[in-house]
């Protein structure tokens, strides 16, 4: 079942380019509460009207038979723990386990895989802007004491170009039995990173560094490997302290979340069975995809890039590392597909200011192929929709597609029924 968990790239952004071809949602005009939402009035300090859509999530749940979906649908977001300032929308329906009894709660985790990229970059923003790493910053100068393990053509590959999937190196780790080691490795996974990093080096080039696309997990694994070295702390430790603490995103941690022999978070599922519950990639390819986070934390953290909440974001993060890190790469340094650093950017028209007119939308999926998330994420409408399944698959992607479009196409009923738009949603003391 391990081999199972390598996760194929070629297949993710493929799924990528079909939700930014079903997800071109239309606005509708809801005059009354729609089918499957319920008004919630939290009777809390540092509490708003939301929209309750867990009605609407289980109809999408039993028509896709997955185990269990969960969704928020944000305006911005508080940091206190209970807050429920500046969602419009959220909700969770189904089980934690397939035949286990404990139903899914909103206070729990979820894997979200790949979507973890987008927040190593910007742990990768705040090192570049400290001035602990450059955008230009290379693997031969970072890794110079060990550059014998660096063949000629790996040298000059720049920390933007890992994050923007343009270095040409492979996807992953190769199978056989150096992957399974990995798996089953109990060491710290900085150690392992410093293994894998010199297995990689040893593989060849998928093309030539800023001339074209690869979808590259080892090149993210790289990447985190590269803060860890100029900071001499784990990465793991790096994100905890510059982005889940600063944010608020208490619940954050690393690998599929719950206890062996409880089923006191969700699990992830093989077919139609829970799989064990440490389940994954490998530990050391943290930095690509492998942070398990509660929905409420998750969109703090999409709410770094809601142009509304500036004053969330993690201290010392411009605008201008915002625009970097969400910047399509261009044609002429190997892009032209719309990714940028961890997102993928599109256009659409629910993510303009009205009129008609068109707005930047980011997207990206996550999955180990046990669980399946997407965000999307919309600048200028101030919006984020973010949605999780606890399996993968055709079922879950359909589920979450169809939530996603759905939630979106609600997403102008809930803001004048939450009251948003008349609200003082920016929280005390900011």
């Amino acid at each position: 079942m391990h081999a199972k968990l390598i996760v194929t790239m070629s297949w993710l952004m493929a799924v990528a380019s079909v939700w930014a071809a079903r997800v071109e949602a239309r606005p509708t005009i809801e005059p009354t509460v729609p089918a499957g939402v319920k008004i919630v009035e939290p009777n809390m300090p540092d509490a708003s009207v939301y929209a309750d859509v867990s009605g609407l999530l289980e109809e999408i749940r039993a028509k896709h038979g997955v185990p269990a979906l969960t969704a928020m649908v944000v305006r911005d977001c508080a940091a206190g723990p209970m807050s429920t300032v500046g969602v419009l929308g959220r909700g969770v329906a189904g089980k934690r386990a397939e035949g286990q009894p404990p139903d899914a709660t909103m206070q729990d985790k979820w894997h979200v895989g790949s979507c973890t990229k987008a927040m190593t970059a910007v742990l990768c923003a705040l090192l570049v802007e400290e001035g602990k790493l450059r955008w230009d910053s290379t693997i031969g100068e970072v890794f110079e004491d060990r550059l014998e393990e660096v063949p000629e053509h790996y040298r000059g590959v720049t920390l933007e170009q890992l994050l923007r999937h343009t270095s040409g190196l492979p996807a992953n780790l190769p199978g056989g039995k150096g992957w399974m080691n990995m798996l089953r490795s109990e060491e710290p996974p900085e150690r392992d990173r410093v293994l894998a990093f010199g297995v990689v080096m040893k593989q060849g080039p998928k093309g030539k560094p800023g001339e074209r696309f690869e979808y590259s997990n080892v090149g993210y694994m790289i990447a985190g490997h590269m803060a860890e070295t100029v900071m001499g702390k784990p990465y793991e430790d790096l994100m905890r302290e510059r982005v889940f603490v600063p944010l608020g995103m208490f619940s954050a941690g690393f690998g599929p979340p719950g206890e062996k022999g409880k089923f006191d978070q969700p699990r992830g599922h093989y077919r139609d069975s829970p799989a064990e519950v440490d389940a994954d990639n490998p530990k050391c390819y943290a930095p690509a995809g492998t942070v398990h986070v509660s929905m409420l934390d998750w969109a703090r953290f999409a709410s770094v890039f809601l142009s509304s909440t500036h004053s969330l974001r993690p201290r010392a993060l411009s605008d201008e590392s915002i625009k970097r890190l969400i910047r399509p790469t261009p044609k002429s340094e190997g892009g032209g597909n719309g990714y940028a650093m961890g997102w993928v950017v599109t256009e659409r028209s629910w993510a303009g200011m009205g009129m008609g007119e068109n707005g930047p939308a980011l997207t990206h999926s996550g999955s180990n192929t046990l669980w399946f998330c997407t965000a999307w994420i919309a600048p200028k409408a101030d919006v984020a929709v973010l949605v999780a399944c606890n399996t993968a698959g055709d079922a879950a992607t359909a589920a979450v597609d169809e939530a996603c479009r759905r939630l979106i196409e609600l997403t102008p009923a809930l803001t004048r029924l939450t009251g948003y738009e008349s609200r003082d949603h920016q929280p005390k003391g900011k």
